[in-house]
């Protein structure tokens, strides 16, 4: 809707990545969006976040659910956000790609736990982690 809507108004939009491509499975397609996954309250604190950023200052961030990140890129993207001037919101689904193949996570979910942390006290950042709001 707001490729549409960017259009219509002669602004440049790009979708990244290949959200309308994979999956062509009509009965998958059919059950998109049918629950939210994150619940009202803490839907409403995103909300009131949302409205008190600056009109189109916001970049959001999501790799949707193919995507498979190692734990050096999750680093990178994380710094480039917190030294950024935008606030955002990240969405973080099941990411993580362990580099030696095996699936102990707890070194990036330390990390990852204090990144949350710093951008909950800065107000500056919402991640949104396995659908529920880290703030």
């Amino acid at each position: 809707m707001l490729i549409i809507s960017s259009m219509s108004w002669g602004k440049k939009a790009w979708g990244i990545g290949p959200v309308s491509l994979c999956n062509r499975n009509e009965a998958d397609k059919a059950e998109r969006g049918q629950a939210a996954s994150v619940d009202e309250e803490s839907l409403q604190w995103c909300l009131n976040w949302l409205d008190s950023q600056e009109p189109d200052s916001v970049v959001y961030i999501s790799f949707g659910s193919l995507a498979r990140l190692s734990y050096r890129q999750l680093i990178e993207i994380a710094h480039g956000l917190e030294n950024s001037t935008h606030p955002f919101i990240w969405v973080i689904g099941k990411v993580f790609k362990s580099e030696q193949g095996n699936e102990n996570h707890e070194d990036e979910e330390n990390w990852l736990v204090g990144f949350e942390q710093r951008m909950k006290e800065s107000k500056r950042g919402v991640v949104i982690r396995d659908g529920l709001l880290r703030f």
